[in-house]
Order: C-alpha cells, then structure tokens, then sequence
C-alpha cells in the first residue's frame, strides 16, 4: 500500500512541475490523470 501511496506522489509532484497557470485549466483537471498515469505505471512495471 505504502508503494501506491508513494507513487501518487510522484505523480503529484510531476503534475506541480508541469502545471502552466496560463492554460487557464484547473489544477485537478490536469493533476488527477498525472496521478492515476503515474499509479497505472506502477503497477505495469511491478505485475
């Protein structure tokens, strides 16, 4: 569970990296795919 979690993370903090205020999206809209890419990753790599 503790691996899930941390690849959130990284999946959050690449979201922050990557977010541009000028595209004038909202934060989750971008955030929330880059954190479930980032877990679906995980998993492909782990089974």
């Amino acid at each position: 569970m503790q691996d899930i979690v941390q690849a959130g993370m990284v999946g959050l903090i690449t979201a922050i990296d990557r977010f541009e205020l000028s595209r004038e999206v909202e934060f989750t809209s971008f955030a929330i795919p880059c954190i479930v890419g980032e877990i679906k990753r995980f998993f492909r790599d782990t089974t």
